[in-house]
């Protein structure tokens, strides 16, 4: 059992290391590509149009972007599960906030926009 969750710290910890280095991948992309995010201070109609000139491509990283985020959801869990036993509260603290600062917040909201969004 000890060498299992051995095993299982390892992996949430390369997970927590890797998806963020991996959501810079599609970023770069999109940065290449419209220049984001510095085009979301452009007007609307210069936003759609880089978008519809984007086409398919566009899309399809955009929404590599944000489902990227997905696997920090169990990093998320498992850190509170391995913490909790030491301070319940401010082991869920913990978690709620680090969900709640600056880019994992819009991370996960572009997760969730990308699901109801169609292709």
């Amino acid at each position: 059992m000890r060498n299992e969750t051995i095993k299982w710290n390892r992996m949430i910890g390369m997970v927590l290391i890797l998806i963020p280095i991996l959501i810079q991948i599609p970023y770069t992309i999109l940065n290449i590509q419209i220049q984001y995010p510095e085009i979301l201070r452009k007007p609307t109609e210069v936003i759609l149009k880089e978008y519809h000139h984007g086409g398919s491509s566009l899309i399809w990283t955009w929404w590599f972007f944000g489902i990227s985020g997905l696997p920090l959801i169990f990093g998320y869990l498992h850190l509170y599960l391995n913490t909790k036993r030491f301070s319940p509260l401010l082991s869920i603290s913990a978690v709620i906030f680090g969900v709640l600062i600056g880019e994992h917040l819009g991370q996960l909201f572009t997760i969730v926009w990308m699901f109801w969004c169609p292709l």
